[in-house]
């Protein structure tokens, strides 16, 4: 269990590491917890390539997220700046996870069953999207819309969950914004609940992005920044076409092609950091374009 006390143990070793974060915060949206950590000064960026920030209900869960994603990705950067990456097909740290090593039993486990999770959700999002005999069922998700994120302009709330093998839920949490737009979040959990929960706060975190842009700043993540404007301007008309045509089957998930853990990394005395990736996996952004429904 991550506490207020371990936290600050893991705070106190990545201030003294090598790649301490610049700076970070606690922030409140509603019922929110974020926690940005800052790596390198994202100047006006509104989807700063070099902030990472946990987020949950649970201010401890947020902080330990927060951490573990640091490490995650600054394993990626460092990689990155020193041409490491042996063929990972996105420049984002997709099936990275990081777990603490002391204080918790089997880390390395738990370190990729996180790792797992992530591979399964990109894996599956784009499959869901440009497959359209896969199946899913809808949700009615939060109609009427919380008050205490009533300051968020998100309606018509639902989840979606796209057929696949057991033990996995995959879910799309989707809400409409504007005229015919919407705000998509992604998540897998081994449980269906917490993937709802998971993939809600991460539409959350899109929607403030989105927002960011509309108010005039820009993105480190040009691409990125054009899908999630097109699904703002464009996406309910998208998804609704999407969702209109599916038969029953279910995502299978290929063998992985990356399965181990990272052993050179910046944060190795006290972080497990772990990989995988599945054989054929769809390119974010190769030649996707901007005009799809997974970000």
């Amino acid at each position: 269990m991550f506490t207020k006390f371990r936290n600050y143990k893991l705070l106190a070793k990545l201030s003294s590491s090598d790649y301490p974060p610049k700076r970070s915060s606690v922030q409140r949206l509603g019922p929110y917890y974020i926690c940005p950590f800052v790596y390198r000064d994202p100047g006006l960026s509104a989807v700063p390539k070099y902030v990472v920030g946990g987020m949950d209900r649970c201010i401890d869960l947020a902080m330990a997220k927060s951490i573990s994603e640091y490490v995650e990705r600054v394993t990626f950067w460092q990689a990155e700046d020193q041409g490491k990456l042996h063929g990972l097909m996105s420049y984002r740290a997709e099936g990275y996870a990081a777990f603490p090593k002391i204080g918790f039993s089997d880390p390395v486990k738990k370190a990729r069953d996180f790792s797992l999770l992530e591979s399964v959700e990109k894996y599956s999002w784009p499959e869901f999207w440009h497959n359209q005999n896969i199946g899913f069922d809808r949700e009615a998700g939060f109609n009427p819309w919380p008050a205490e994120l009533a300051q968020l302009k998100i309606r018509d709330h639902s989840y979606i969950f796209p057929f696949i093998q057991r033990p996995w839920h995959v879910c799309i949490s989707i809400g409409r914004i504007g005229e015919n737009g919407v705000v998509l979040g992604a998540a897998c959990s081994k449980d269906r609940e917490k993937s709802k929960e998971h993939a809600f706060s991460e539409m959350l975190r899109k929607y403030i992005a989105t927002n960011n842009i509309r108010n005039g700043f820009v993105a480190d993540w040009p691409e990125w920044a054009e899908r999630l404007m097109f699904l703002a301007e464009h996406g309910n008309s998208s998804y609704e076409k999407r969702l209109s045509s599916s038969e029953a089957e279910t995502i299978l998930l290929p063998d992985l092609e990356l399965d181990g853990e990272v052993l050179d990394h910046p944060f190795r005395q006290f972080y497990h950091v772990y990989r995988t990736q599945f054989k054929g996996k769809v390119g974010y952004f190769g030649n996707q374009g901007k005009e799809v429904g997974y970000l």
